[in-house]
């Protein structure tokens, strides 16, 4: 828009100053004269225009800094007076609230159970509370009233660098360090040993990929240099090499297509075994294999069960599967 219409704005006023030219009103040499000056001051407005859109997604990233730095690091909290035992029996919601501001209650009155050893599902559609319940489990933020319980125990009462030492997690979006492989899985665990390493990574199945590279371990690998089922792979060894007690997955296949989210898929299944696993998902695919489903909507858990349960009881998650699987059939047929 802004290229039309400073071409614009030049034949216009060409077309205007050729006529007065023409009438007598200005000299060719004042005619050549002003379109000199015109034609510089052009070339900078035209800078300027250009350099705007950086000028804005610049500010953008500098506020997100700003709100990341600002924000307090995870701090050991003054009640925190009892040791961290493990996750005993699971860990249980009882009656947390939560909000980040008065406008907003993004959990109100939530209970839930999940139990130990065992795969549990969060789903729910967007903003229904399943993410801040995920972070108020990992201890990022503290309920408004209510509690939270690792083996029986309020989570405000437990050292919070013990209690995430035992925690491994996989995102959606996960960040690899402009480092090697080795290095990148090694970050989850710092005094690790080279053979931990190399079990993590066979444990997420990418040993084979990462021996093929040419300096094996040591090859230097970024985000740009390897596909998006490798890096979550990466991600999944770099939380194996912890030997977490708690493996917590937020959206660890929304990114990928659909063959390569069914592989890691397949991958996280088989490396939950005898771990807490936490699974958030939009996929209704992916939840509908955990042992343990939480249904959210409005800041609520309506609806817990297994995948067969909550279909019998064709509620909220029977609606939910049956509109994904709807299109899913249109983008098929398309």
């Amino acid at each position: 828009m802004s290229t039309i219409l400073l071409e614009l704005l030049q034949l216009i006023i060409l077309g205007l100053s050729g006529w007065m030219t023409l009438t007598g009103q200005l000299s060719p040499g004042q005619l050549i004269s002003f379109h000199m000056l015109f034609r510089e001051l052009s070339r900078h407005l035209w800078d300027l225009l250009s350099t705007l859109p950086t000028l804005i997604e610049a500010s953008a990233g500098a506020r997100r800094i700003s709100e990341i730095m600002s924000r307090p690091l995870l701090v050991e909290r003054p009640a925190a007076t009892r040791a961290f035992g493990g996750l005993g029996e699971g860990m249980a919601f009882e009656n947390v609230s939560f909000s980040h501001d008065d406008a907003q209650q993004h959990l109100d009155q939530v209970s839930l159970h999940i139990p130990r050893g065992r795969v549990t599902a969060f789903v729910g559609a967007t903003g229904s509370g399943k993410s801040t319940a995920l972070l108020l489990l990992l201890g990022v933020e503290s309920p408004g009233s209510g509690r939270i319980l690792i083996g029986g125990v309020d989570l405000r009462e437990l050292p919070l660098t013990d209690y995430l030492s035992k925690v491994g997690a996989v995102f959606q979006d996960s960040l690899l360090f402009h480092a090697s492989v080795g290095d990148n899985i090694l970050s989850g665990c710092e005094d690790a040993s080279r053979e931990k390493v190399i079990n993590s990574a066979r444990a997420a199945e990418i040993d084979t990929w990462i021996e093929s590279l040419p300096e094996g371990y040591d090859s230097l690998v970024t985000g740009d240099t390897c596909s998006g089922g490798q890096r979550q792979r990466i991600a999944l060894a770099r939380a194996l090499i912890r030997e977490p007690e708690l493996l917590v997955l937020d959206e660890p296949t929304s990114a990928l297509d659909t063959a390569t989210a069914a592989a890691v898929m397949r991958t996280l299944r088989r490396t939950a075994e005898g771990r807490t696993v936490i699974l958030v998902t939009h996929q209704l695919r992916d939840a509908a294999e955990a042992d343990h489903i939480c249904v959210f909507e409005r800041g609520r858990v309506v609806e817990v069960g297994s995948h067969a349960e909550l279909m019998d009881r064709d509620g909220v998650y029977a609606a939910l599967w049956s509109e994904q699987n709807n299109v899913c059939m249109m983008r098929e047929m398309r």
